[in-house]
């Protein structure tokens, strides 16, 4: 965080005191935990984000995710792109 807002990138911290065996998918902690990631992602774009990429602390992405996530919302016609892991 320390180096983010050193370049002037705004940051928000999650800060989470629910317990890790609430964590569990299904667990009303999960469900919990859900919504305030999104509530986190619409006060990034309220400040006018342009772009956004939102990913799981246990995802890996081992190259720039920019060109295909573009390529994908130019040919679908889509402003949001989503994942499931279903």
């Amino acid at each position: 965080r320390d180096e983010l807002v050193r370049r002037r990138v705004t940051c928000t911290l999650l800060n989470s005191t629910m317990p890790v065996t609430e964590a569990k998918w299904g667990s009303t902690g999960f469900a919990a935990m859900g919504r305030t990631k999104g509530a986190l992602v619409e006060r990034i774009l309220r400040l006018n984000a342009s772009d956004l990429l939102f990913a799981d602390l246990d995802a890996v992405v081992l190259r720039d995710p920019i060109p295909y996530l573009r390529h994908h919302a130019a040919l679908h016609g889509a402003d949001l792109l989503m994942h499931s892991d279903e």
